[in-house]
């Protein structure tokens, strides 16, 4: 987890794009959560999935929030009274902020709607918006410190497949490592507390020199001679 926040960190700092890669529950959204917490940051996220839309990060027409007042008025056809306004999508907030923006599971979007961030992601750092208005076009440029984060689970599940190598060659891909599986072992030991530790700790040690004291050399070690919890162990063992 460190070295991939370190990596993760890197290329923030060299203005690239980051394209997460391993299986589920290896913390490739944990570590760029991390990341803009560290950087102090602000981070939108963005679950892809099947019917994920271009209006999902870039915003669309929403009703205006307005009284019961204006909405008699729009409706009887009162000019100067709007129905509906623009509202900016999660992507277009991070570029106007300069805060972070996380793709999660990018490989689950359609590539024809992953196509319309092909020019967020290039040096220029820019989108031309003409979904806003039919009159008007805006291009918006993302302020300093705008970064956008992406992840993937390797192709070949249901539902997930490749990217294109279009978008690929946009991104610096970091592969995550699959967590190794603690044995039976290990979880127990994390489950005790720091007491229960110790006694355990005891305990194994105490059979180990139990266990060399009977096979090896009792002659030469008198009983009498042990600590009394050593001793009555011993004795024990021999019975």
């Amino acid at each position: 987890m460190i070295r991939m926040c370190d990596l993760v960190k890197k290329c923030v700092e060299n203005n690239e794009s980051v394209l997460l890669i391993g299986e589920t529950g290896t913390g490739k959204t944990t570590a760029v959560q991390l990341v803009a917490k560290f950087m102090g940051k602000k981070l939108r996220i963005l679950n892809c999935h099947q019917h994920t839309e271009t209006a999902d990060f870039l915003g669309g027409m929403r009703p205006v929030r307005s009284n019961s007042e204006d909405k008699k008025a729009a409706i009887m056809g009162k000019s100067g009274v709007k129905l509906f306004e623009w509202i900016d999508g999660p992507l277009v907030e991070a570029m106007k902020e300069g805060s972070f923006f996380l793709l999660d599971e990018i490989n689950m979007a359609e590539d024809a709607v992953l196509e319309r961030i092909n020019s967020v992601l290039e040096q220029s750092r820019t989108l031309t918006l003409a979904e806003k208005s039919s009159d008007k076009v805006e291009v918006i440029k993302a302020k300093p410190g705008f970064c956008v984060f992406a992840t993937m689970n390797p192709g070949g599940d249901y539902g997930k497949k490749e990217l294109t190598p279009a978008m690929r060659s946009r991104f610096t891909e970091i592969y995550v490592n699959k967590k190794k599986k603690k044995s039976v072992l290990e979880t127990r030991l994390c489950n005790l507390s720091y007491y229960q530790l110790i006694l355990f700790l005891n305990d194994f040690f105490l059979s180990l020199l139990l266990e060399h004291v009977d096979r090896r050399c009792p002659e030469h070690i008198p009983r009498q001679n042990l600590p009394l919890r050593y001793r009555t162990d011993y004795l024990q063992c021999q019975r």
